[in-house]
């Protein structure tokens, strides 16, 4: 027969757990506990969470995409920035792509390579030349509505286990 645990407050939600809710932090202590707090950078110097991990403050989730830890995976869906650190934030990044130039009439058939910041058409086909030293353009990539690239969100607050 198997053994069968009672789950109670206190141990089914272990200290350094991460949970994601529609509530306010008040709403959520008071459902919960003070054990938990919203994870936005703040110092919790003296809780069991900093004794465990060293971490005098939590990480600050702000407006942020959790994202796994590798923990050895090599089947190619890995953060391809290896094994990094449990807590690192990771900044944005664009990784290399090809656009091509449509004049409105003809598509060119050019992909523009960037390259730091500066953007190149790569000449392709039979007879296609570029001038990239007098290459002077800009590239419309679709309709700009937004400071940044993201993917579909639904906006809630991190609360982390600090305390038992």
């Amino acid at each position: 027969m198997a053994l069968v645990t009672r789950f109670t407050k206190s141990n089914q939600n272990p200290v350094g757990m991460i949970v994601s809710s529609m509530l306010t932090e008040a709403q959520y202590q008071a459902l919960n506990g003070t054990g938990w707090v919203l994870a936005d950078g703040r110092n919790v110097a003296g809780s069991t969470y900093a004794s465990i991990t060293g971490n005098t403050v939590v990480p600050d989730l702000r407006g942020q995409v959790l994202r796994g830890k590798n923990n050895s995976r090599a089947d190619g869906q890995q953060d391809p920035a290896g094994e990094v650190t449990l807590g690192t934030q990771q900044t944005d990044a664009m990784q290399n792509h090809t656009h091509y130039q449509n004049d409105g009439q003809v598509t060119q058939n050019f992909p523009f390579v960037a390259s730091g910041s500066s953007i190149f058409a790569k000449s392709t086909g039979p007879g296609a030349t570029v001038d990239n030293a007098n290459f002077v353009g800009s590239i419309l990539t679709g309709r700009a509505n937004a400071s940044e690239t993201r993917v579909k969100a639904v906006i809630v607050n991190h609360f982390i286990k600090i305390n038992p």
